[in-house]
């Protein structure tokens, strides 16, 4: 009976203190953020359009240069009504030259993603349904190969 007891106490306190994990098939997490030039962006601007969100940190080798392959990827699919946002923690030492937007977090929507290693990326599709999640880095070609997917709805 206690050993019952214990385990209801310890299923409802991992409940509760679980910040938020986003699985494929779940509805994106609303978030309002502001960027590097101090532009408010809601997620739901975007609802009706394909997003390519990812999560970055200062602390991560591999995020700027993800970065600079994610300004070529927006060059060749933004015409595609694929909208690229990023959504930094920590403090980057750079100029807002992105031709998408960097957001700035203090870690609450990193938390609510459930995100702990960078970079993170989540494709969300047009009626705001997570579709697919990576996390690390990523190669061009498979930013190409995952994004071509994407665009067609091959991801289930």
């Amino acid at each position: 009976m206690i050993f019952t007891v214990f385990g209801l106490f310890k299923a409802i306190y991992l409940r509760l203190n679980q910040y938020g994990k986003l699985n494929v098939g779940d509805k994106a997490i609303a978030f309002t953020l502001f960027s590097y030039d101090g532009h408010k962006v809601n997620l739901s601007d975007f609802y009706g359009k394909k997003v390519f969100l990812i999560f970055i940190s200062s602390k991560c080798p591999h995020c700027e240069p993800e970065l600079a392959a994610l300004q070529y990827l927006n060059s060749k699919y933004s015409k595609d009504s694929l909208v690229f946002l990023a959504i930094q923690t920590g403090k980057m030492e750079r100029t807002d030259t992105s031709p998408f937007p960097i957001l700035m977090d203090k870690g609450k929507v990193h938390n609510k993603y459930g995100v702990t290693e960078y970079p993170a990326t989540f494709f969300i599709n047009e009626k705001g349904k997570v579709v697919y999640i990576f996390k690390g880095d990523i190669s061009l070609d498979k930013n190409r190969t995952l994004i071509g997917k994407f665009l067609c709805n091959d991801f289930q």
